[in-house]
């Protein structure tokens, strides 16, 4: 079943009545919501919330059972590969290959794109990676291959980040370095939706606040409607922030 693609909302990204069914267990419950072009979502809940399951919907890279993922205005299956092409991705996968160079895997996305080199080296550089940039991918630590997987995902400049726990495993040093780039990114008119447990890392550059609970969106607010303390609190108890009741 699908949604009535004539009611599609017109601008950014979209999860029309999104309900997303294993076996008997209901992973995704009736969700919709817009995230709009120029701004950066924060996606939070509890494990098996269903932020993954969303965002990975969001992606095409796990089907739905009833509803409709649109991009301004039109269900993303009727855009084929072109939408593929939109996204920038970092899941729990790096989509890196091991025995290439950092600087190899980068200049491979880059021709698959059809991107100058200089871009592979100017991320290379954003990422704190210039000076490893000769050495295999297999040497790096957890926190070297998520910020190269960072640095993938912005290569061709894409249009949609949707990121899955960027900041897993990368050194404090790094982290304003990534958060940096996304909000850079943003501003130059990407959308962004970031499943991440490091709320406090975002929050001055995020524009937005999404709660998710058993599948279903439980609150939608801004971040000044709300705090990093709050939040946490909430994934904690399974509460609420203060303002609850309030949706975006």
């Amino acid at each position: 079943m699908s949604a009535n693609t004539s009611k599609l909302p017109a601008n950014g990204l979209s999860a029309v009545r999104v309900t997303k069914r294993i076996d008997l267990k209901t992973i995704l419950d009736n969700v919709s919501a817009t995230f709009e072009e120029g701004t950066l979502t924060l996606l939070l809940g509890r494990n098996g919330a269903g932020k993954t399951s969303l965002l990975k919907a969001l992606a095409t890279l796990s089907s739905v059972t009833e509803g409709v993922i649109a991009y301004r205005g039109a269900n993303v299956l009727d855009y084929g590969k072109a939408y593929r092409r939109e996204l920038g991705l970092v899941l729990d996968e790096s989509l890196l290959y091991p025995d290439l160079t950092a600087r190899e895997n980068l200049r491979f996305y880059a021709r698959l794109y059809g991107v100058e080199k200089e871009q592979v080296e100017a991320l290379l550089e954003a990422v704190g990676l210039r000076l490893f940039a000769h050495e295999h991918v297999s040497r790096f630590s957890r926190g070297m291959v998520q910020r190269l997987a960072v640095a993938r995902s912005l290569i061709h400049q894409p249009s949609i980040l949707l990121w899955d726990e960027p900041l897993t495993a990368i050194d404090a040093f790094y982290i304003p370095k990534i958060v940096r780039l996304l909000a850079d990114h943003v501003r130059a008119g990407a959308l962004a939706v970031v499943v991440t447990h490091d709320v406090s890392h975002f929050w001055d550059v995020a524009d937005r606040v999404v709660f998710m609970r058993a599948g279903r969106i439980a609150l939608d607010v801004k971040p000044d409607e709300t705090s990093p303390a709050e939040v946490a609190a909430w994934i904690q108890n399974e509460g609420g922030p203060s303002a609850t009741g309030r949706r975006g």
